[in-house]
């Protein structure tokens, strides 16, 4: 089983110690927290000082993200061609297969389908196998989305630690997958509509749109509760999360080789 750990900031390099073989470093949620080309080169750096391969994590994005991603793609292709590339947009994915072929791009958890929000487990008990076999997978259980993956240079699809748990075997004879296991923070949604924007600002707390950033995100974490919410939520920046520390056992056998531990909330 891979060790690899989320690092979403250069000031916080130093969680990703060496007893972890691989680096990840960006975001998965949000455009505006693009790292820059002068962070990610310090992250490259921080990982080949300890020996580890590296992962660059992106987000879904509007047309100004997409630019701010190719210089990042350009340094990455130059100064670790090698490297993968974690997609979680179409059109990201298309710029990589299209220009920056030498790197291995991965389906991220924004594009698998799983059903994600903790009140499941209000229900799970009362469901019949069959429902909850249903709710263990996710949509690259389908032939033809697995091909065309495979069209797109898939090989590996990153998976939260869900409440439910995971039923899948990645060992598929037409198109083998590897999966990755995110822990102990797992997403539940994530919108452009950043709730977390104007949070500070008398006045704005119930304003709701796509407003310019100040990155509240980076100062500001929340907890959720609610009743009919068996497990406390998180929100950070424009994305809600929950936690789960209790890590699946045989996970290798069915494909899932890596586990990707965040220190933080990756926002």
């Amino acid at each position: 089983m891979e060790k690899a750990v989320y690092v979403s900031k250069t000031s916080h390099l130093d969680l990703a110690t060496k007893e972890y073989e691989r680096l990840y470093f960006g975001n998965d949620f949000c455009q505006n927290l693009i790292p820059l080309e002068k962070e990610l080169d310090l992250a490259i750096k921080s990982a080949e000082k300890k020996g580890q391969t590296f992962t660059l994590v992106t987000p879904y994005v509007t047309d100004d993200g997409l630019e701010k991603l190719k210089p990042l793609f350009r340094k990455l292709s130059e100064d670790k061609p090698e490297a993968e590339v974690v997609v979680n947009d179409w059109g990201v994915l298309r710029l990589l297969n299209r220009e920056y072929g030498s790197m291995q791009p991965v389906l991220g958890r924004l594009l698998n389908k799983m059903k994600r929000g903790p009140r499941i487990l209000n229900v799970i008990d009362k469901m019949p196998k069959s429902a909850l076999s249903y709710f263990q997978k996710s949509n690259v259980t389908i032939p033809e989305y697995r091909k065309l993956l495979n069209r797109h240079r898939i090989k590996r699809i990153e998976f939260d630690n869900l409440l439910q748990g995971i039923e899948l075997d990645l060992n598929y004879t037409d198109t083998p997958l590897r999966g990755s296991l995110y822990a102990p923070y797992a997403y539940v949604t994530t919108t452009r509509l950043c709730l977390t924007n104007g949070c500070d600002r008398i006045g704005e707390k119930d304003r709701i749109g796509i407003f310019p950033c100040r990155k509240e995100c980076q100062k500001y974490t929340f907890k959720l509760t609610n009743k009919d919410m068996p497990v406390p939520m998180v929100l950070k920046g424009n994305t809600q999360f929950f936690r789960n520390d209790n890590i699946p056992e045989n996970l290798e056998p069915k494909g899932i080789d890596r586990v990707v531990w965040q220190p933080e909330i990756p926002i």
